[in-house]
């Protein structure tokens, strides 16, 4: 490891410095430039001194390129110095005395200042102009300061002013730190006058070329709109790009930051139009920068849009298999900020986003090798990695080594905090993640002063807090009326989690009969982690559905405190606990389901207990009707044992709120069949195998009667090709094809109907006077007994119900497909191909494959 006390000590003396804002260069300026002399080719010029500045400008941007700075040949300037030094002697001695050319009413004035600013500017850029213009710029500037305090120097609507004022920030920006650079602008009426004005053309179809200029400028200066129009500025900056049918860095990046800075979730129409943005112009970008600044966008609207994701990961992989010549991810910065936004933009790996992002970090990793530049979007790049347990050893351990170590903090005051608080983040991280791993990624000393940093910060973030806190404070109150005094804890995640900024409550149950006779193990460590709006991001699903999933940071955040042998239970805000103030009726969240908060038990004021499932379906609400009506079939006409609906007030079965769906059913008291039941003897297997032959026959009846869309029928040619089999294990490719030869033409034989899908012991339950409910409208075949009981479960099924001799010869190819699809469908949801599940899946799937008639066998 490194001794970095040398840095240290340098670095607390600079950490008072204020920082500079490079976010313009001479580049940037040029540029800027030839925008505003095509903005105004066909204006007129009241002055003809203006008129011949700017007719000086074009010939120096229609002759020299952009890239023709100051280490352009020397033939260049030398031909042309001459004549451009003498005419600035001239210019500046009017414009010392106020005479001549420089001569008028402040308007006038005003406006000559500001295009002759550009001039010397761009003059000097390209060495026409050889004297030292410091003096000049600065005394010109000052002039223009002035004169832009008093709003009757500003032309209302004036495009040849608004040009000249973007330069002139633009100027400022790339010259002076941006503090100093805000505090010379907070004077004026600069910044004012060219928000108004970009506000006001982003509806009038004005020229792409102009928002830029305006966008571009007003984001050098970190301009955010007041409170109380900032919550208008995103949809109009958005609306102008679809509009425009243009993906605008200059735009997209202004939109960004104002983006970041809103205190108030994105909008229903922001997010429309996201959709429609990403779907018919983001996604054809194949530029890297662009396709990367989206990303940003996206992120900072706390949004991710799954045929976007999945177009970006596609493209990426074409540009990792280019040569080093062609391929832009060779760009140190650029790879570092993909890495950083997909992890933000996909933390979950529903997009299959991971797999990609391994493939960046070596990627980073073989760039610094070669050269060793921005080393701070690698730390970040790597933190964004650490959020969704991504770990590249490789790379993170070179970022501390001691050549590339002394760099991160080379720009003292622009990114060191970020930095060492990210880098701190990191080190705690691998301490929960990796426990294993014994090699320290920050000695003590440097450990010491990144925790300094991270103090600071923290309690920065402490002070906005407050709703966070009110919110975990009434919880507290809540578990400890509802289970005893002091039955639960506020933990201070700073004395054992410093990188997590919110704090948890511990619950310690009560051992009472009633939670022992609910099979609650009253000794288990529970973590109740109060969930904000802000702490989820909502995903646009290929199929046109959204929900909402946790954030890379709070997924992070539940994950670490898991690994500390926590329960962890995760409270959302809103309807539920304001249900629960008010004393109405009391709900806990129950474990199982898709996602974390799906499944509740509600008890109501009259002591009745219900299930509340809040679900994200990715089919119609018509369809899950149509299923939910078939388990009240099930319930009233076939006496079926499983939990019956309950209709709203509209009589309806399905609530739908907010993009997700809400349907409440009885609560069946009992509990799930023990190994010892299932060992003991076959009759609970086979009441099992009887009821899915009972449902075989309910479903007949049923689905005779509907008319079911055959986009949700399986084993059609439709349903083939959707099967998402890229990307997976070639043992998986393989049963799947086979298993797809062999069905393909097969499965007319056989009857249709609608099927449970999860029908295993676990998904029963046992009451107290023994009777077998199922729920939830593992696999038998476990390591344990399974073909017993498998055979104990098909022998009640043909009780009631004989399988043909085609549904036999067939079973085994049946199994091994749906075996397959789980695993695949598995495998691109999980973050662990490790697994226990999936490789015992995998073990079952080999032993099907041996054994052609395992399952045949079972029926002799």
């Amino acid at each position: 490891m490194l001794n970095i006390f040398r840095y240290v000590k340098l670095l607390k003396k600079t950490s008072l410095i204020s920082c500079r804002y490079f976010s313009i260069n001479k580049s940037d300026l040029v540029e800027s430039s030839r925008n505003i002399q095509d903005l105004l080719k066909t204006t007129e010029d009241d002055s003809s001194f203006s008129k011949g500045l700017y007719s000086s400008l074009n010939t120096i941007h229609s002759e020299y390129s952009s890239i023709n700075l100051a280490t352009s040949s020397k033939n260049i300037y030398e031909k042309t110095s001459s004549k451009f030094n003498s005419q600035f002697l001239q210019f500046e001695n009017d414009r010392k005395s106020l005479t001549g050319n420089f001569d008028g009413n402040p308007t006038k004035q005003l406006f000559i200042l500001l295009r002759y600013l550009r001039y010397v500017q761009i003059a000097f850029i390209y060495r026409f102009i050889t004297f030292d213009i410091n003096l000049a710029l600065k005394e010109t500037s000052n002039s223009i300061l002035d004169l832009t305090k008093n709003q009757e120097n500003l032309n209302d609507n004036s495009l040849p002013l608004t040009c000249e004022l973007t330069f002139f920030v633009q100027y400022l920006s790339s010259h002076f730190p941006l503090s100093h650079v805000k505090s010379l602008l907070s004077s004026t009426l600069i910044v004012s006058y060219l928000s108004n004005y970009l506000f006001a053309i982003l509806v009038d179809k004005s020229p792409l070329l102009l928002v830029n200029q305006l966008c571009f400028a007003l984001h050098s200066i970190v301009k955010i709109p007041s409170d109380s129009t900032i919550d208008q500025w995103p949809c109009a900056l958005l609306k102008y790009l679809y509009n425009e049918r243009s993906c605008s860095l200059p735009i997209i990046e202004y939109l960004t930051l104002i983006q970041h800075n809103e205190n108030q979730p994105s909008s229903s129409e922001m997010f429309s139009l996201l959709n429609s943005y990403l779907i018919e112009i983001g996604i054809h970008q194949d530029n890297l920068d662009k396709i990367c600044q989206l990303l940003i966008l996206i992120s900072s609207c706390h949004y991710s849009h799954e045929l976007f994701q999945r177009g970006v990961i596609e493209k990426i992989r074409v540009h990792l298999k280019k040569s080093k010549e062609k391929n832009h991810l060779s760009d140190i910065k650029l790879c570092s900020r993909l890495i950083y936004y997909l992890c933000l933009t996909d933390p979950t790996n529903r997009f299959d986003t991971r797999a990609t992002i391994v493939e960046l970090s070596r990627k980073l990793h073989k760039n610094i090798a070669n050269e060793m530049t921005f080393p701070q979007w690698i730390v970040q790049a790597q933190h964004g990695m650490m959020l969704v347990n991504i770990y590249n050893y490789q790379l993170l351990f070179s970022t501390v080594q001691h050549k590339f170590f002394p760099l991160l903090f080379r720009d003292m005051g622009v990114y060191t905090k970020s930095i060492q608080r990210q880098l701190s983040d990191i080190h705690h991280a691998l301490s929960l993640d990796r426990p294993a791993l014994k090699t320290r990624l920050l000695n003590n000393q440097m450990l010491a002063y990144t925790n300094e940093i991270t103090d600071q910060y923290r309690s920065s973030i402490r002070a906005d807090q407050q709703t966070y806190q009110r919110f975990l404070l009434d919880l507290k109150q809540e578990i400890d009326n509802l289970y005893g005094k002091n039955s639960c804890q506020v933990i201070d995640t700073y004395q054992r989690y410093p990188l997590l900024l919110f704090d948890f409550l511990e619950v310690k149950l009560p051992n009472t009969k009633e939670l022992n006779a609910l099979g609650i193990d009253v000794k288990q460590r529970i973590a109740v982690l109060p969930i904000m709006n802000s702490m989820l991001i909502r995903q646009q699903r290929s199929n046109g559905s959204s929900t909402r999933v946790y954030s890379a940071h709070t997924t992070m955040r539940y994950r670490l405190i898991g690994n500390d042998n926590y329960t962890v239970l995760p409270i959302f805000q809103g309807e539920f606990l304001r249900a629960v103030r008010d004393d109405k009726w009391k709900i806990d969240q129950l474990e199982g389901g898709y996602c974390l908060d799906e499944t509740y038990r509600l008890i109501t004021s009259d002591q009745m207990t219900y299930v509340v499932k809040y679900i994200q379906y990715d089919h119609s609400l018509q369809y899950l009707q149509s299923i939910l009506k078939f388990q009240n079939v099930l319930h009233d006409v076939h006496q079926y044992p499983c939990a019956k609906l309950l209709p709203s007030k509209d009589n309806a079965l399905i609530i739908d709120d907010n993009d997700r769906l809400l349907f409440v059913q009885r609560f069946i008291e009992g509990t799930e069949p023990s190994r010892e039941i299932l060992d003991r003897n076959d009759d609970y297997l086979q009441t099992m195998g009887r009821l899915l032959a009972r449902w075989r026959c309910a479903s007949r009846e049923y689905v005779s009667e509907m008319h079911m869309q055959e986009e949700y029928e399986e084993f059609t040619n439709e349903w083939w090709e959707r099967q998402d089999v890229k990307n997976i294990d070639s043992f998986l490719i393989s049963n799947f094809f086979e298993c797809k030869q062999f069905l393909i033409h097969r499965t007319d034989r056989f009857e249709r109907g609608l099927i449970h899908n999860d029908f295993h012991t676990n998904n029963s339950i046992l009451t107290d006077n023994s009777k077998i409910y199922i729920i939830d409208l593992v696999d038998a075949l476990d390591k344990q007994n399974g073909k017993h009981r498998a055979k104990a479960f098909l022998c009640g099924y043909q009780q009631l119900v004989t399988l043909s001799t085609d549904e036999i010869d067939t079973l085994d190819y049946f199994v091994r497909l749906k075996l397959t699809l789980c695993i695949i469908e598995d495998v691109h949801e999980s973050t662990d191909m490790e697994n226990s599940w999936i490789q015992s899946c995998f073990d079952l799937l080999h032993r099907l494959n041996n054994d052609s008639t395992l399952v045949k066998t079972l029926l002799s």
